[in-house]
């Protein structure tokens, strides 16, 4: 208990630890810029001939990528994995600049100080919605809904709405009318605001609103799955998902493999830059605003712990079933049947050669593509399969670490295979495995934060989804961090505590038939 105690105060003083130093490196950062920002900046950009030579920043995916290099051959291309990432790299200097859609760019200034946009176009776009080669039919009656509804006016009023607007909107995702067609699955990222993001629990926005309406005159339901940007392709080229949307440009190599729909928005691409404004707002003002736009604004908090459980759920359930399945598996490497052996280690070879990412987007995109199997279910096979590697590999190399003349010893006794093993062989190897095991289980833990991207909204894919919501990163990375790493040292304790009192050396001795106060 006493170990427990100081365990739980050790992870205490570091998540404090960290806590401060990310305050303190934020503090760093806003000064810096605001000291810069008002001596006044030589190098200010505001055109877009300034950029070249300069390193620029554009979302992973983006089909305006090669374009910016070309038109920028003097620059570095850098591609981040979000929108917050984005703006996080501007701010503390990595980058120049970063290009992204002129919509989301409006939307950017809108929610976030010391940006602005440099009114030109880098390329021009059209968006669309994307669909399978063998769904013709269905593109074609989405895309004579399209028609329909431009000529009612009805796209004009969602760019009002959606767009152009300062209000926040409301959208209804109730689904009351009649679905004689079953339902239409839809994909999407919701690192496309004001196209599809998450508002107060929901998924909505511009693309959301039309496929809604869409949906509604062509008679279907519609289900919604988010997905990372970079993997809507996959979700279709699987045929998990009929319709992506969200922001998504139209391109010549695209379209040789997607069917896209007419366009439902004409826009194209711009730089966003620091702006040198100085913030009048304090540090502490600013970072009780991360706080309430972090966790308080919408309850976002309950993303986090929603994410949590989930995390926990992957976590359990890997351990135990990972645990099972690596015992078993480390009979069959020792094998002494050759072929069983010899397939064995093989299997192992290619698992353990494998990114566990992977592993997880084979068994999602590709074998259980088209069936109802959920995601979370997937995603612990997946590491589960991943883990029995390990595990068996750690059994094993227990198992030779054995004092082979304790089992001829045994032998020679007349004990079966069954009881040498279970009371001789095991007990000294999981003695010998147990420290690198715990190592394992930190490592499975962490393992888990890679469940995103088979669209499980686990705890780092919830900090991902704030993030995307408030363009920081403070408060939702280092929460997510502090986490992850007070549930790693739980676990930990707890292990360590199993195993005190499964090794004989702590037990209290006592003879059979001897009362302790006789």
């Amino acid at each position: 208990m006493k170990r427990t105690k100081k365990a739980v105060f050790f992870c205490l003083i570091s998540l404090l630890f960290l806590l401060l130093t990310g305050m303190s490196a934020e503090a760093a950062e806003i000064s810096d810029a605001d000291l810069a920002a008002a001596q006044g900046n030589p190098d200010a950009i505001t055109s877009l001939d300034q950029l070249n030579g300069k390193d620029i920043g554009c979302l992973e995916g983006s089909n305006y990528i090669g374009q910016v290099r070309n038109k920028f051959d003097e620059s570095t291309v850098l591609e981040y994995n979000s929108n917050a990432d984005l703006i996080a790299a501007l701010k503390s200097g990595r980058i120049a600049a970063y290009i992204i859609d002129d919509p989301i760019a409006r939307i950017h200034l809108r929610e976030t100080e010391g940006i602005t946009v440099i009114d030109e176009f880098i390329t021009r776009d059209r968006y669309g919605f994307m669909l399978n080669l063998k769904d013709q039919e269905l593109c074609n009656d989405i895309n004579a809904v399209i028609s329909e509804l431009k000529e009612e006016g009805f796209l004009d009023e969602l760019k009002e709405k959606w767009v152009t607007s300062q209000d926040s909107p409301v959208f209804d995702t109730s689904q009351p009318w009649d679905k004689p067609n079953g339902t239409l699955k839809v994909s999407l990222s919701l690192d496309s605001i004001p196209f599809a993001y998450l508002q107060n629990g929901e998924i909505v926005g511009y693309d959301v609103e039309l496929i809604y309406g869409i949906a509604e005159k062509l008679g279907y339901g519609v289900e919604i799955t988010t997905y990372e940007f970079s993997a809507l392709l996959e979700s279709i080229s699987s045929g998990r998902e009929d319709v992506a949307v969200g922001c998504i440009s139209y391109t010549p190599e695209r379209a040789e493999k997607f069917l896209f729909t007419d366009s439902t928005y004409d826009n194209g691409s711009v730089a966003v830059v620091l702006d040198g404004s100085v913030s009048s707002k304090g540090f502490l003002e600013k970072l009780g605003e991360s706080f309430e736009r972090t966790f308080i604004k919408e309850s976002r908090w309950k993303l986090v712990a929603n994410g949590l459980l989930v995390t926990l759920e992957l976590s359990v359930l890997t351990l135990i079933f990972g645990s099972l399945a690596g015992f078993g598996f480390s009979f069959l490497l020792r094998s002494k049947n050759r072929v069983i052996r010899s397939v064995s280690c093989a299997v192992s070879t290619v698992i353990g050669g494998l990114p566990l990412l992977i592993i997880l987007m084979v068994f999602y995109y590709i074998i259980f593509a088209k069936t109802t199997v959920s995601a979370v279910l997937i995603g612990v096979i997946g590491l589960s399969l991943n883990f029995a590697n390990v595990v068996a590999g750690l059994l094993n190399a227990g198992v030779e670490s054995v004092d082979k003349g304790q089992i001829e010893a045994a032998e020679s006794m007349g004990y079966p295979k069954r009881k040498i093993f279970t009371k001789i062989i095991f007990p000294q190897a999981a003695n010998h495995i147990f420290s690198q095991y715990i190592g394992s289980v930190i490592g499975m833990i962490k393992g888990t934060s890679v469940i995103g991207y088979i669209t499980v909204v686990d705890l780092t894919k919830a900090g991902d989804i704030i993030r995307s919501l408030t363009y920081e990163a403070f408060f939702p990375l280092i929460s997510v961090a502090a986490i992850y790493f007070l549930f790693a040292q739980i676990i930990t304790a707890v292990l360590k505590m199993i195993a005190k009192r499964m090794n004989p050396k702590h037990r209290k001795r006592q003879i059979k038939g001897v009362k302790v106060h006789d």
